[in-house]
């Protein structure tokens, strides 16, 4: 008999936990991507897993006896970024008093994991996309080349259309690294897997007491703008405020964006929509939504344009 051979993978993956149809696809996605020797993009709003996504990717693969380097592309000023990226060797700039290993060549062998890769200075993406390309990178006041051999996984908050839309990240780089896009949904579209998330943290946090259906009833209508990672702080926070046997949805008010609120902050930042959702506390996608919502735009500028 013919037929179709189907690789029966395990349910979840380590430090996930959840059962929604999406999240299957993804633990399946994941192994298969792993066994394959291919740039890896990871997308989701911000505290969906993808750093936990990239390593299972590392931890499954052939790259998993070496280093897996986490870089966050957004905490690096421009000035300092290519020679964390590169390295240097001494005297190529001042106060360069000896050699540095860069975090390419300590990824060799291992993985190098790009975070929010769309905050990456776009004339280093174009060096590190013939680093991926080629594996040869120089160090800064280095006369010659150096090798590192390096599985490659991207991620970013923002989907593959919105960083081209914005000028967010080179085509070609993109294109590179989306060999296989891993999307990770974010909590309010898993359904009961918000229920199994909290009793799973609260398991972890609580000592003594229980929750409420009233809460997990709560849970289900929030919309969860920082997803898991907000999730797990509502539960700690709850376990240090509360001191009662059973806690209850009375117990927790969350954060509100008032619309007033959010066209002030947007004009503050001069509709920075990146900006205003780090200070609101919300997503990015959130905050287009909440726009989109109010019919909130950029204001027209008097030279036809919009505030940028």
């Amino acid at each position: 008999m013919g037929g179709r051979y189907t690789v029966k993978e395990p349910l979840t993956l380590p430090g996930m936990v959840g059962v929604h149809p999406r999240m299957r696809e993804l633990y399946h996605l994941v192994h298969r991507a792993a066994r394959a020797d291919v740039p890896v993009l990871v997308v989701g709003e911000t505290g969906t897993g993808k750093e936990l996504v990239a390593r299972s990717l590392h931890d499954l693969s052939d790259a998993r006896s070496g280093e897996f380097v986490d870089i966050n592309c957004a905490a690096f000023s421009d000035g300092m970024f290519e020679g964390e990226l590169f390295g240097w060797k001494k005297g190529a700039f001042t106060g360069s008093v000896g050699d540095r290993k860069g975090l390419v060549a300590a990824a060799n062998g291992g993985t190098l994991f790009l975070d929010e890769i769309c905050s990456m200075p776009l004339h280093l993406q174009a060096k590190l996309l013939r680093v991926i390309e080629d594996r040869l990178f120089r160090p800064l006041g280095a006369s010659s080349k150096s090798r590192s051999d390096f599985r490659v996984v991207a991620a970013a908050s923002m989907s593959p259309g919105q960083m081209l839309a914005e000028g967010r990240i080179r085509p070609d780089l993109l294109y590179r690294l989306g060999v296989i896009t891993i999307e990770v949904p974010p909590l309010r579209e898993r359904g009961t897997d918000i229920n199994r998330l909290a009793e799973w943290f609260a398991s972890q946090t609580f000592s003594g007491s229980e929750m409420c259906r009233c809460l997990v009833e709560k849970f289900k209508k929030y919309s969860w703008p920082g997803n898991v990672r907000e999730l797990k702080a509502v539960i700690q926070r709850l376990s240090v405020t509360v001191d009662e046997e059973k806690i209850c949805a009375h117990h927790l008010d969350f954060p509100r964006v008032e619309d007033g609120d959010l066209e002030t902050v947007l004009e503050q930042v001069r509709w920075d929509v990146g900006r205003a959702a780090r200070q609101l506390g919300v997503s990015r996608s959130t905050l287009y939504r909440r726009m989109r919502e109010l019919r909130i735009r950029r204001p027209q500028m008097a030279g036809g344009g919009v505030a940028d």
